[in-house]
């Protein structure tokens, strides 16, 4: 087995435990019942407004399963439909200020519960944790 395939299962072996924590402290740091994919599509328009088919591409599923799930996150007025000026046939997404308030207290709340699970490791193991991610980031996307 080469050290690449070792590298690669360690990440695979990682990731189901790593989301089911992530989502523990989702679920501590949320007021509201709001789902990891929620969570998720909140996360990727707070970054900058997107339509429902840029949306679809980046979370990976068909246009209308997004559909499905912008609908519902606009029923709680997480988020708005708007005409993009340049094409009125496409609808532009963006977080209201309740869905940016919303994300904002989670992601915070979420980011503290994180970070005291890693206040017991040093500066350097921290920094070395946050590097390998980021590479690992930008090797796979």
């Amino acid at each position: 087995m080469t050290l690449s395939t070792e590298c690669a299962e360690q990440i695979l072996l990682a990731i189901p435990p790593l989301v089911r924590a992530l989502w523990q402290h989702l679920q501590e740091a949320t007021p509201t019942a709001i789902t990891p994919a929620q969570f998720g599509l909140l996360t990727l328009l707070r970054q900058r407004p997107l339509t429902s088919t840029e949306l679809a591409h980046k979370w990976g599923v068909a246009a209308p399963t997004m559909s499905k799930m912008v609908n519902l996150l606009v029923e709680h007025g997480w988020v708005a439909r708007e005409e993009d000026p340049a094409d009125r046939r496409r609808k532009i997404l963006s977080l209201t200020p309740e869905g940016l308030g919303l994300h904002s207290s989670i992601y915070d709340a979420v980011c503290h519960n994180v970070a005291d699970s890693l206040a017991d490791l040093s500066a350097e193991q921290q920094a070395n944790i946050a590097a390998g991610l980021g590479l690992l980031l930008a090797r796979l996307t």
